[in-house]
């Protein structure tokens, strides 16, 4: 959970008027930001982990992949040693994106 990151981005829509709907949308993919990366790191993609993020993320689980493929690269690509790991997540959020689609 990103309190922080939260605060100051709702912070933000609300300045520049958002709706409710937005800003809840966007808090929830700044919280749950960081799983895609975690099931990324898990030796196998199991079935039930897609599913628990599926119900969790609901119709903006594309949203997050984007997100989380934005974060990645900000840092990840930076650090040479990296450059696996960020091919490694690079497919997991391709096999989720195409879950989605299925």
């Amino acid at each position: 959970m990103n309190p922080k990151g939260s605060k100051m981005v709702t912070k933000l829509l609300e300045r520049l008027h958002f709706g409710r709907q937005e800003i809840k949308i966007a808090d929830m993919l700044i919280e749950h930001h960081m799983r895609p990366i975690s099931l990324g790191q898990a030796p196998i993609l199991t079935d039930r982990a897609v599913y628990r993020l599926f119900r969790d993320i609901g119709d903006n689980l594309v949203d997050l992949m984007l997100l989380t493929l934005s974060d990645c690269y900000s840092y990840r690509r930076l650090k040479t040693k990296k450059t696996v790991e960020l091919k490694k997540q690079k497919l997991v959020v391709k096999k989720l994106i195409n879950r989605v689609f299925q």
